[in-house]
């Protein structure tokens, strides 16, 4: 209720928004592929554990860049990739705008970062270019905060074999395409624009 109700203080927002944010990426790692290690303790024994393959993070400006921080604090030497989707006015398509992208990114698992998944027209896009990159839907888990029906088919009807790991699924999308009961503008509330 903290980061839903209207009234709350943009510094309120923001602290609980992040607490949130560290939980769901650690969550996260659920998708990750990894291998088991066995490593030598301290003591002389063997303990087994796992390794996780190595991860990259990708940010759609600007919403998701409030993820970038919760991700570096469940990993360390994480690399992370930008790229911006705007609608074009003549087609009210989203379309990217701006990429920039580890070069191995291919070697990476991919953490997608946006903490709302509404329609799922920008994620699309971003989908799209990173299968054009060389990317597979196997190695992308997409992070989000909160999300709703309507998008979650939309992405699943294209790019069914990628992974989506969310907080919540709100009711639904209403006919101005914002999520029901939703928390509002994400990234009005969170930068305090």
């Amino acid at each position: 209720a903290q980061i839903r109700d209207k009234l709350q203080t943009r510094s309120k927002f923001v602290f609980y928004t992040d607490q949130l944010l560290k939980l769901l990426c650690e969550y996260a790692f659920i998708t990750v592929p990894s291998t088991t290690k066995v490593v030598t303790t301290p003591t002389g024994g063997e303990f087994q554990g796992v390794t996780f393959n190595p991860v990259c993070g990708v940010s759609i400006m600007r919403s998701g860049e409030a993820m970038e921080s919760a991700l570096r604090s469940v990993i360390i030497d994480m690399k992370i990739g930008k790229v911006l989707v705007q609608q074009d006015q003549e087609t009210k398509q989203r379309r990217l705008l701006y990429s920039k992208l580890p070069k191995d990114i291919t070697k990476h698992h991919i953490m997608l970062l946006d903490p709302i998944l509404a329609s799922g027209s920008s994620t699309l896009a971003v989908l799209k270019h990173l299968m054009e990159v060389g990317c597979k839907e196997e190695q992308i888990s997409f992070v989000n905060m909160i999300s709703c029906p309507e998008g979650i088919q939309n992405v699943f009807n294209n790019y069914p074999k990628i992974s989506i790991v969310t907080t919540m699924v709100d009711e639904k999308l209403d006919n101005e395409k914002l999520i029901i009961p939703g928390l509002g503008e994400f990234s009005d509330r969170y930068f305090g624009t």
